[in-house]
């Protein structure tokens, strides 16, 4: 790129914003209410952070905005350009181990460095490097600025007690950023760095090249896509990462079944992604059922579509299969194979089936229990950061979801599915809701229980992009309302980003 063309690129995007500065206000508005809803004293009184972090997303949240103004008619490079500016402030900012079971998804990636693709557990718990403890410091409130994170990656070896069976596939990039980091003989603060960053890469091109796959319904998969829980968790070292995904890549693929004239490797990679993600947590396997939302003359054969009847049946025994010996372990051994935490609570799949089989009216007191736990999953406990011993605010959880209601409800994009196929897609949100309170019930709470334990909103998150399918009306108040939405979306990030600054910085 010469010095001319750099010039006139610059040129355009003055223009863009001279001719858009209402969206940048509506930006500065809502920094400045998120900025007053969350900072406190202290947070006014030492504002140097504060300041730097506001600087940081003045110049990310505009470029952002002006981004997805010039490229709209790329929204598959818009939402990678919003995924990588937000996650990368989420990968240098966010506390060592501060995100949900990341000190247990670290020590996972840490042992595969070391060729151990699944745990081993020994009598005094699972083998890890001496640098994993330094900053394993969350709960103390332990950020990048007040500790030593320079020394030098140790050779030194100590115990941790806890670890997943997830399959090892899920950590394979996050294990790539350590590798980088220990070959390159880098301090230990850049295992956490490349490791994020390295989940935070694989999300985003999945997600570019998913929406550019989708004939339709981009935006609604931008948005899906760009969800603060999401873009949060793939700057983490969780396997979510690998999860979300293969749902943006399943969506895009249904969405182009639904559309168009499909080839077998079409469906293919719409049951390989739903396999990949149920192996890791197996209430995911209902999300194949929306192939009996395709319609049927958009099958090249009528033997194909009978095929993928037998596909989907398939699926569902291999991950059943997958799960026969340890399927005791949480979703998919998606937790940590800490029994001494299911043993102080009293947890035992076996107990627990035992007493349903005994006491069949728990099951309409559980059902109940997960039907009243919506607001508490979605706004009460939708937290970030909660395993680090921090809240969030509720405030911005629920005005977020007033937020998705709106662009669920309103957004006008390009399907209008018969009521058949909102009721097949109504029924997979319910299974897929209904079964993941159950396996929680069955494996991680108290034996006889009234109430479920362990339940955190990012396991809904794949069943998220079929509610706009569902209960769109297509209100016309919201037609050709891209950049506003976009807008909005950028905005709800930063107030992410301020969320993690006043309360660590």
């Amino acid at each position: 790129m010469n010095f001319n063309s750099a010039r006139d690129i610059i040129s355009e995007y003055k223009q863009t914003l001279t001719t858009n500065k209402k969206f940048i206000l509506i930006y500065l508005a809502g920094i400045l209410f998120f900025v007053f809803s969350m900072f406190c004293r202290d947070n006014f009184i030492y504002f140097k952070g504060e300041l730097i972090g506001l600087a940081i997303l003045l110049v990310f949240g505009s470029f952002g905005i002006l981004y997805g103004i010039r490229h709209k008619k790329e929204p598959h490079k818009v939402a990678f350009v919003i995924i990588l500016l937000f996650g990368l402030l989420m990968v240098f900012f966010a506390p060592p181990m501060s995100f949900p079971d990341e000190a247990i998804h670290f020590a996972r990636a840490e042992s595969i460095t070391e060729g151990v693709l699944y745990p081993v557990k020994t009598p005094n718990g699972y083998y890890i490097q001496d640098y994993f403890f330094e900053m394993n410091q969350a709960k103390s409130g332990t950020t990048i600025l007040e500790y030593n994170f320079s020394k030098p990656i140790s050779d030194s070896w100590g115990y941790w007690p806890a670890s997943t069976n997830t399959p090892f596939y899920s950590y394979l990039f996050s294990a790539l950023g350590i590798l980088i980091a220990k070959c390159l003989d880098l301090s230990v603060i850049w295992t956490l760095w490349l490791g994020r960053l390295a989940n935070l890469l694989l999300y985003g091109c999945f997600v570019y090249f998913a929406i550019k796959k989708a004939p339709v319904y981009k935006m609604p998969l931008l948005f899906m896509a760009c969800l603060p829980i999401a873009v949060s968790q793939v700057s983490s070292f969780s396997y979510d990462a690998f999860i979300f995904a293969c749902t943006v890549v399943m969506f895009a693929y249904f969405i182009y079944m639904y559309k168009n004239k499909f080839e077998t490797k079409d469906l293919a990679i719409f049951f390989i992604a739903c396999l990949l993600m149920s192996f890791i947590k197996p209430p995911y396997v209902f999300l194949a059922l929306g192939i009996f939302a395709v319609p049927k003359e958009n099958f090249p054969s009528a033997k194909l579509q009978k095929y993928s009847a037998f596909a989907t049946f398939a699926v569902f025994v291999i991950v059943i299969l997958h799960f026969g010996n340890f399927f005791n372990q949480f979703i998919g051994a998606s937790q940590h194979t800490t029994d001494y935490v299911l043993n102080s609570r009293n947890a035992s799949f076996t107990a627990q089936m035992e007493y349903i089989m005994g006491n069949p009216a728990a099951i309409g007191t559980l059902l109940l229990f997960a039907v009243k736990s919506v607001f508490d999953v979605f706004v009460v406990n939708s937290t970030f950061y909660h395993f680090a011993d921090f809240k969030g605010l509720i405030l911005f959880n629920a005005i977020y979801l007033v937020f998705f209601a709106v662009f669920s409800v309103g957004y006008q994009h390009e399907l209008n599915l018969s009521r058949k196929r909102r009721l097949i897609l109504t029924a997979i949100v319910l299974l897929v809701y209904f079964s993941i309170f159950g396996i929680l019930y069955c494996t991680w709470t108290p034996v006889g229980a009234s109430y479920i334990v362990g339940i955190q909103t990012r396991y809904f998150v794949p069943m998220l992009p079929l509610i706009p399918l569902i209960v769109n009306i297509k209100h016309e108040k919201f037609e050709n309302r891209d950049d506003l939405f976009l807008t909005l979306i950028i905005v709800f990030l930063a107030g992410l980003f301020l969320l993690t600054v006043s309360h660590y910085y």
